[in-house]
């Protein structure tokens, strides 16, 4: 049978000061663009009934399972970025240089997709991403972390929906 109602838990729970400490203000903003992502994604699959997020949270709180057949969870870890500098030619003729910045950032996705009833684990994923913005002639203008780590986010969104909505394949002979 498929599961017909879903609870998506937050990627980052409300930033305290603690996860400003330790997790920086970043990677709560990632983990709220995918969050967002999911549920964008999993609404308009027009196949599931969303379970409101505070009302898992709560159950989840009192020591009950989400309200839901499934419920996904994870995290938004490991998020590293940096802005850096490069020397670059003037023009293809020039041997005058200049110096542009670009920002590097790595982070890594976890998620599991967990079945309300039998709380087994019906689907892991874990992996690191790398990205690399363009370059820019001031520091301002460099692209934020969470305007770089959206396409890959959104990707991921995408898949994480079309694995878990049921279809059906034809076969033309």
């Amino acid at each position: 049978s498929y599961a017909e109602t879903i609870s998506i838990l937050p990627f980052a729970q409300k930033p305290g000061f603690w996860d400003y400490m330790f997790f920086g203000k970043e990677t709560y903003d990632v983990a709220n663009y995918f969050t967002k992502q999911l549920e964008i994604n999993l609404i308009s699959a027009n196949y599931f009934t969303i379970i409101d997020t505070k009302e898992a949270l709560a159950a989840l709180n009192m020591g009950r399972m989400p309200p839901s057949d499934i419920f996904i969870t994870g995290k938004i870890y490991n998020l590293y970025s940096k802005i850096k500098e490069k020397e670059v030619k003037t023009s293809k003729d020039s041997e005058e240089t200049h110096i542009e910045y670009y920002r590097v950032l790595n982070y890594s996705v976890m998620y599991q997709i967990v079945d309300t009833k039998t709380r087994q684990i019906l689907d892991e994923f874990d992996q690191s991403y790398s990205e690399e913005s363009e370059l820019f002639l001031t520091e301002k203008e460099v692209t934020s972390i969470e305007e770089l780590a959206q396409k890959e986010l959104s990707s991921l969104a995408v898949s994480l929906r079309k694995k878990i909505t049921p279809y059906t394949e034809k076969k033309y002979i």
